[in-house]
């Protein structure tokens, strides 16, 4: 679904990606560690568009999206939700949900899908409330929810546990799990949250420096606390 090639990019003259190899298979949720500052943030801003990338390849369903603008990528089928999650405030959940339409066939006559309410029913409660006024958890799924209202292929969630309490953690963990297998979703995920990684992801693959230094199956993760250790200073 997602094949990256000594991928190279970063912020004005700074350097962050140093030559990234990555694949990320259809229908596979991919998990992205390591410690801060190693470019996990960049390389999906690259992907998606919003940086450039200075060398390599970004392939995606086979096609080479490498330069292509933000709004192009999207309607090839890939989604992404930022870090911090970047909904409307002054917006309600529905038309929070209805901005994700935006460029779709239908126009504003396009409707959220209904399987983003059976994924989120608290976004479904709530959908006349004023984004602003919900918990944290509850902007993190509204957030995920625009997202997939446009029915991606791939989404790219970063850090989805940022500023949440333990108990919606695991909630929105399993949910995304749920979405990939129901769904046939890829998902590539940038998160430092051990127990989100091993409930959602089959791969996790480890950054150091600009580059993916180790990837190994979950449940090999799981299974040898040394291998988090040496990447995370665990």
């Amino acid at each position: 679904m997602l094949r990256l090639r000594g991928l190279m990019g970063g912020y004005g003259r700074a350097a962050v990606l140093h030559g990234v190899d990555l694949d990320v298979p259809a229908g596979g949720v991919v998990a992205l560690m390591g410690r801060n500052g190693m470019g996990k943030t960049t390389l999906l801003r690259t992907c998606m568009g919003l940086l450039p990338a200075r060398r390599g390849e970004i392939r995606f369903k086979d096609r080479d999206i490498t330069g292509m603008a933000t709004h192009e990528i999207a309607r090839q089928g890939l989604a992404y939700v930022p870090q911090g999650r970047e909904i409307f405030d002054a917006l309600t959940v529905e038309q929070n949900l209805r901005l994700g339409l935006i460029g779709l066939p239908g126009g504003r006559d396009a409707q959220v899908p209904d399987a983003v309410y059976d994924w989120f029913p608290i976004l479904a409660e709530r959908r006349r409330q004023i984004a602003g006024t919900l918990s944290g958890g509850q902007q993190q799924m509204l957030a995920i929810g625009r997202a997939l209202a446009r029915r991606p292929d791939m989404l790219l969630l970063d850090e989805p546990t940022e500023g949440i309490q333990p108990s919606i953690v695991h909630e929105i963990a399993e949910t995304v799990a749920r979405i990939a297998a129901d769904a046939g979703l890829t998902v590539l995920v940038v998160e430092q949250n051990v127990d989100l990684v091993l409930t959602t992801a089959r791969t996790i693959a480890f950054m150091d420096n600009g580059r993916i230094v180790e990837a190994a199956p979950a449940a090999a993760v799981a299974a040898d606390g040394a291998i988090l250790a040496r990447h995370l200073s665990l």
